[in-house]
């Protein structure tokens, strides 16, 4: 499997809900960093994804353009969905759904070795996410 089938794979699982079988395709000591943290292994990586997906259920992630060059891909993938779920903090508070809808483009970098994914990196603009949401200025 490509890196692009992975990283397609997961978008897939991700916006079934399958928050277990997304979380698989990471090695046991992959880092994820987020605009929201930096998380270390599947297991510490399963509550963020799944707080994302339960406040957005009826939302998704889309891929977009996206290069590979060696064990690495970088690409564009968008988010979009309306909030109809408790939003998790960093902190561990939760804000109350707001109803509103959210389009935030964003970006990924990936390595993958042997099939599994071992670092990510995802990127966006937490303000207009926050906005978006009628919490940010």
């Amino acid at each position: 499997m490509t890196i692009r089938e992975i990283i397609e794979k997961g978008t897939e699982l991700y916006n079934k809900g399958d928050v277990d079988g997304f979380c698989a395709l990471y090695r046991a000591d992959a880092v994820l960093t987020t605009p929201d943290g930096r998380f270390e292994g599947p297991e510490n990586m399963k509550p963020y994804f799944q707080g994302l997906y339960d406040a957005f259920p009826s939302g998704g992630v889309s891929v977009g353009r996206g290069c590979e060059d060696g064990d690495l891909y970088c690409g564009e993938f968008m988010m979009e969905g309306v909030n109809t779920g408790p939003l998790a903090m960093p902190d561990g508070t939760e804000l109350p759904a707001t109803h509103r809808s959210v389009e935030l483009p964003a970006m990924e970098i990936a390595r993958v070795e042997n099939g599994e994914i071992v670092e990510h990196r995802f990127f966006w603009d937490n303000l207009a996410f926050m906005s978006q949401l009628g919490l940010g200025a």
